[in-house]
């Protein structure tokens, strides 16, 4: 009945961190391999609930209550560890598709609204698979539909762009005398 109970509370605690989030994590300020995410809320109550469960099993089956003890230590740490590399993938895994603004210097696109020379416009550039939509200024006037490339950011809604065209003519064969 102790390790019913153990694996409740575990159980309840492991899910009301993962609905919170990991309020009060035990941070040892080491440099090991395995982080902090081991010693997380999540994880000692992933150890909690699967040492009472697992612990619980075995002795009802066996009627030892060392081996359910040791059972309960052997799943309670491997739980422990699965929580814990699941939570660290979910803390780090979100950014690796995000598009930022920074990152779109060389990217083509096309004009979807015409640019003024000097002025502002709006061009559609494909990045990481996301078509965006984002305002560019250019100091050549570009008209909707040309083909332009992404030549410095102005801020994180704006982009600076140039016409494709002279840049492949420009290097074209022949194109550069001595």
């Amino acid at each position: 009945m102790v390790f019913m109970v153990i694996g409740v509370i575990g159980a309840l605690v492991l899910l009301l961190s993962l609905v919170i989030g990991d309020i009060g994590d035990v941070d040892f300020g080491h440099d090991w391999d395995f982080g902090a995410d081991l010693f997380s809320i999540a994880a000692l109550a992933g150890f909690a609930g699967a040492f009472g469960f697992g612990a619980a099993l075995v002795e009802s089956l066996t009627g030892q209550t060392w081996l359910g003890v040791l059972a309960g230590v052997l799943v309670g740490a491997v739980i422990a560890w699965l929580v814990a590399r699941l939570t660290r993938a979910l803390k780090t895994g979100g950014t690796a598709g995000t598009v930022r603004t920074s990152n779109l210097v060389g990217l083509e696109g096309v004009v979807l609204s015409s640019i003024p020379a000097g002025g502002f416009g709006e061009v559609r550039i494909r990045a990481h698979g996301q078509q965006l939509k984002l305002n560019a200024r250019s100091e050549a006037a570009l008209e909707t539909g040309q083909r332009v490339w992404v030549s410095g950011v102005v801020s994180p809604t704006a982009v600076e762009v140039r016409d494709s065209d002279p840049l492949d003519s420009a290097f074209a064969p022949g194109a550069i005398e001595s």
